[in-house]
C-alpha cells in the first residue's frame, strides 16, 4: 500500500527569515527533493507537501535550512574579516 499525502501543512515564515527563503528553499530541494513547498503570502508562509509520516521531519528539515542560511548571511562579513586578517589578503 502507497503512503498517503497529507493536506499541505502550513509553516509561518518569521519576517527575518524572508530574505534568505529563496537559497534556502534550494538547498531543501535537494535534500527533500520529494517534497513539494510553496510559497503564500509574499514569503510569510510556506504550505508543504509531503508523505504524510514524513511531515514533521521535512518541516524541522526546512527551518534548519532557514535558520543555517540566516546564520551563514550574518557572520560572512566576520569570516571574510577573519581570512583577511589571517591570509594578508
Amino acid at each position: 500500500m502507497a503512503a498517503s499525502v497529507d493536506s499541505p501543512a502550513a509553516v509561518p515564515v518569521a519576517t527575518e527569515f524572508r530574505p534568505h527563503l529563496e537559497k534556502s528553499l534550494v538547498r531543501f530541494g535537494y535534500i527533500r527533493p520529494a517534497v513539494e513547498v510553496t510559497i503564500a503570502e509574499n514569503g510569510a508562509l510556506l504550505y508543504i507537501t509531503s508523505v504524510e509520516s514524513e511531515l514533521a521531519s521535512a518541516i524541522r528539515d526546512l527551518q534548519h535550512c532557514l535558520y543555517r542560511e540566516k546564520i551563514y548571511a550574518e557572520t560572512l562579513g566576520l569570516r571574510e574579516a577573519l581570512i583577511y586578517g589571517l591570509m594578508g589578503k
